[in-house]
């Protein structure tokens, strides 16, 4: 079991950059910038890992820029796994409690610009998971999976993650509530196992996965605003 110092440094250790690439600015919204820009006198603030806002896209665009490098926004799947949640619209099940993980998820995502969002149930079972695993590991950077409330769900994330050819680098962290917090990579995915209600998976998203994403993206900052021509 490690510290939570400990599991911040380790995560930022193993998250690797993703590729950059040029895109078109219109759709460049919530992207890293690659690349220093400087294509004016006047234009500061405008360098490598700074995020693009609304008002710095339209500033490029008055500059004559149609196209920027950027970091690729981290593609992030979604892995719900619990066989005691019960899923949205369903009806009420003595013992299952209304599956919400994945909603809190979501929305933190969005609300930090990151869109490209994978969905994927899993079966308890190890062969179950590791199916689902190998599915996601092919068409996403980050691997998020929840459990929901089951701690014994674990032993199966575990397992299914070796399976896959997921490297552990640990599987408890010393806090409470959460203390089954789960890490692994590959060569080019990190996995983060969530335990724990909506609440508690939020506040391991802030603590650890956020990090890593912006980590990734190389992201250091909003662009800062300057209209100056």
């Amino acid at each position: 079991m490690i510290s939570i110092k400990e599991a911040k440094l380790i995560i930022l250790e193993h998250s690797r950059k993703v590729p950059f690439e040029p895109i078109p600015l219109a759709m460049a919204l919530g992207s890293t910038l690659a690349t220093d820009v400087y294509q004016h006198q006047h234009l500061t603030g405008y360098t490598r890992g700074s995020e693009l806002t609304d008002d710095s896209i339209g500033f490029l665009a008055a500059l004559g820029l149609t196209e920027v490098p950027v970091f690729r926004q981290p593609t992030v799947g979604i892995i719900v796994a619990a066989k005691d949640l019960r899923p949205q619209g369903k009806a009420e099940v003595f013992g299952r409690v209304l599956e919400s993980n994945s909603y809190a998820l979501t929305a933190a995502l969005k609300q930090n610009n990151i869109t490209r969002i994978n969905f994927y149930n899993a079966q308890d079972t190890v062969e179950g998971m590791t199916t689902v695993l190998q599915e996601a590991l092919r068409a996403n950077d980050v691997l998020i999976l929840t459990c929901g409330m089951r701690v014994g769900c674990y032993d199966f994330v575990i397992r299914a993650a070796e399976q896959a050819g997921i490297r552990q680098i640990f599987n408890k962290v010393r806090q409470k509530p959460g203390r089954p917090l789960y890490f692994g990579e590959t060569d080019k995915q990190v996995v983060f196992g969530l335990p724990g209600n909506y609440s508690t998976v939020l506040d391991n998203f802030y603590a650890y996965v956020l990090p890593a994403i912006k980590k990734l993206s190389n992201f250091k900052g909003l662009v800062k605003k300057n209209r100056q021509f």
